[in-house]
């Protein structure tokens, strides 16, 4: 949310940033234009948004960066690619801790419904070695982002 909040504080103009960042302050359009099925009005603002609009808006007024990432509450694999794709982060770096990842979500979820799980030392430690890791590397992607201005075509 701090990056999203981060790009919108920067009020870059629609036309300035990259695709992610556009579908992103598009995105409340998009979702009334497709539940409009026989009305035409909310594709047109839609179409306004990116064409007609593009250079006027700024992301500042368009993206509640609130709601903008949505983790489902949990952490599985395809929640994390989803919200490295909404933020314009490449998730390759995790890719192949893909099986890990959903088997801590896996677990996880275990022990949030009451199951009985009691990890050996090394898993554990691995585990949180694995998290420690991956936080610090997910924190730096993002703060090379914004240093290297990433939202930006």
């Amino acid at each position: 949310m701090a990056y999203v909040s981060y790009v919108a504080f920067k009020a870059p103009f629609l036309d300035e940033v990259k695709a992610n960042f556009q579908a992103l302050a598009c995105k409340p359009y998009l979702l009334i234009a497709a539940q409009a099925t026989k009305r035409i009005a909310p594709h047109i603002e839609v179409v306004k948004q990116l064409t007609d609009l593009i250079t006027v808006n700024s992301v500042k007024t368009m993206i509640d960066s609130k709601t903008a990432i949505d983790t489902e509450s949990n952490l599985k694999w395809d929640v994390f690619e989803n919200i490295c794709q909404t933020i314009g982060i490449d998730s390759s770096p995790w890719s192949q801790d893909r099986p890990f990842i959903n088997e801590l979500f896996e677990n996880r979820c275990k022990i949030a419904h009451g199951e009985l799980f009691e990890p050996d030392n090394k898993y554990a430690s691995e585990a949180v070695k694995f998290v420690l890791k991956a936080i610090d590397l997910f924190k730096t992607t993002i703060e090379n982002a914004a240093l290297n201005d990433a939202y930006l075509r």
